[in-house]
């Protein structure tokens, strides 16, 4: 079944089943431009003496059942961006072949060859996210930097140069999906929704940047620290308390809560908060469910201390981020 429409100007096109029979709730959704008017991104940056407008032409969630062949590689204009979700197999970046597996970032800049869909003979069960990022000037000329070169002029910070593709850590891999998805979910319900698609792009580009900039400087957690931070991100659904990080980890209360605070800035539990708040924000752009919903889907005992919490910490109430940020 192939749903085609022309929403506010762009061109959607929603495949439910394709390659590989795609269950339920799986889709390849593109993003193409129907008019001029219509390209010229979401927000500007000056970068030299140029003003450049981002602009994403294309979004896809895809999965592959079983995929047999080579694909074959090609250089563009095009940023890629490529979360892989499920599975594992060999994808091409410039002139090697990785190995992608569940959690791993590929990002192909601007004329590096490359091709992220299955290279291998036999695939099975390979699900990703891309993005297509287009970045071009008033009169249509590319940015053609390196992707972490572009992060370091958006994020004004120096970001390391790494090569694509890398693993994630479990508490990035959350945050960064979780930017896929709100992304996503804006082009497919309201691709012209432009504050929202930068306020999602943005918190992308500043989840890359930290961890790109931690990994370089070499800011390596303790074991229990990250053990501490994937058990709450595992828990967004309920409170969690100090004494069952305790026994998680073997360390006493204080010592835990003292060592957490140096390496993170601020409590364990202040942490988890802050976490079920940002699941909270993706929920409230990303779905359409209740206020009460998404209080109990982050583990918020009543409306009340959830919509008090969110207020505190985002300066709206949760109606009222819906309403600027969400997809209408």
């Amino acid at each position: 079944m192939v749903e085609k429409q022309v929403n506010r100007g762009l061109y959607i096109e929603y495949k439910a089943g394709g390659p590989g029979d795609m269950p339920d709730g799986f889709y390849e959704l593109y993003v193409n431009p129907r008019q001029q008017d219509n390209f010229a991104g979401f927000f500007e940056f000056k970068y030299q003496s140029g003003w450049y407008r981002p602009v994403f032409t294309r979004a896809v969630h895809r999965w592959f059942r079983d995929f047999y062949g080579q694909a074959t590689g090609h250089r563009h204009d095009i940023y890629h961006l490529v979360l892989y979700t499920r599975g594992s197999t060999s994808v091409l970046l410039n002139d090697h072949t990785c190995t992608v597996k569940a959690k791993t970032l590929y990002i192909a800049s601007p004329q590096e060859f490359h091709s992220f869909t299955p290279s291998s003979a036999y695939t099975r069960h390979v699900e990703y996210l891309a993005l297509f990022l287009n970045i071009y000037d008033r009169q249509r000329h590319h940015l053609r930097l390196p992707f972490c070169q572009l992060l370091s002029h958006l994020a004004e910070k120096d970001v390391p140069s790494i090569e694509f593709p890398v693993e994630l850590p479990e508490p990035t891999f959350q945050l960064v999906h979780d930017d896929f998805i709100d992304i996503l979910h804006l082009l497919l319900r309201n691709p012209e929704h432009k504050l929202a698609v930068t306020t999602a792009f943005l918190k992308l580009v500043d989840h890359l940047t930290e961890f790109l900039t931690c990994s370089q400087e070499g800011a390596i957690l303790p074991e229990h620290v990250r053990a501490i931070q994937e058990y709450l991100l595992r828990h967004l659904d309920r409170p969690v308390s100090v004494a069952e990080l305790s026994d998680l980890v073997y360390l006493t209360p204080n010592h835990l809560v003292r060592s957490f605070r140096e390496h993170m800035g601020c409590g364990p539990i202040q942490w988890h908060i802050a976490q079920r708040l940002e699941k909270a924000k993706h929920y409230l752009i990303a779905s359409s469910w209740r206020i009460s919903k998404i209080a109990e889907e982050t583990g918020f005992s009543s409306v009340y201390y959830f919509s008090r919490m969110f207020r505190q910490k985002v300066g709206l109430s949760p109606s009222e981020y819906r309403h600027q940020h969400g997809p209408g």
